[in-house]
């Protein structure tokens, strides 16, 4: 079983910057949208102790879903480079970075990878804190 660790490590008005630690060591970064009470699509969700599963999720495949989040459903991690891209999800990238001159994670889809690989077929979990 894979430990996962998301450290959020810097947040604006317009999104939050992390990074993922799998089983201790940095995988990856991630982009978020800011804190914004926890409301659906514009909002990163709460800190805390989330189980994940792999997920098939209609327009973006096989994807890891957090579980149990409160007053929000359908959170995934998934491939994506801007805060505008997260619908409130975790997106993962191999390096920070800027797009259209937009706070971005570059190679999205190679980090995500990285994370689906850990995950395995059973469940995981993950714990989110603001540092």
């Amino acid at each position: 079983m894979a430990t996962f660790e998301l450290f959020r490590i810097r947040s604006t008005e317009t999104e939050t910057m992390g990074v993922l630690h799998i089983n201790g060591k940095l995988a990856c970064y991630t982009i978020e949208p800011p804190f914004r009470g926890n409301q659906d699509n514009i909002s990163c969700i709460p800190d805390g102790a989330y189980d994940v599963v792999l997920y098939n999720s209609p327009s973006k495949g096989m994807v890891p879903l957090l579980l149990r989040v409160p007053e929000r459903d359908y959170i995934e991690i998934h491939v994506g480079n801007t805060a505008a891209e997260t619908e409130g999800c975790i997106l993962p990238g191999m390096m920070p970075g800027h797009l259209g001159g937009k706070p971005a994670v570059i190679k999205s889809k190679e980090a995500f990878g990285l994370v689906v690989a850990a995950m395995g077929k059973t469940k995981q979990s993950i714990v989110i804190k603001t540092i």
